[in-house]
């Protein structure tokens, strides 16, 4: 379990401002709650595509995240890495312990 100073710090350098980082942690737990046997994959997936139709419906993005092309799609890496692990940036909001994410 990492201190709660260590967490803040991390919080502090996160590449994620105070107000993404509340927008992005909400709607991981509205899509979590709402979405069926939703997996990692699926979660970064419909992320993605949030912030694909807003920018089409409105010219910016949602939650103003950088994405790199990989084969299956593309993937906020910042985000997949905290959804890989134990999340320390967003574990106000999520956890994989005992699965939130699968």
């Amino acid at each position: 379990m990492k201190s709660k100073k260590k967490v803040s710090q991390l919080r502090d350098r996160s590449i994620f401002g105070f107000d993404d980082l509340e927008k992005l942690g909400f709607s991981l737990i509205y899509l979590l709650v709402h979405v069926s046997d939703i997996s990692k994959t699926k979660l970064l997936k419909l992320i993605y595509l949030i912030d694909e139709y807003h920018i089409k419906k409105y010219g910016i993005p949602f939650f103003n995240l950088h994405y790199k092309l990989w084969r299956m799609g593309s993937v906020n890496i910042d985000l997949y890495t905290e959804l890989s692990d134990n999340p320390v940036i967003l574990s106000d909001y999520i956890k994989n312990e005992n699965g939130y994410i699968k």
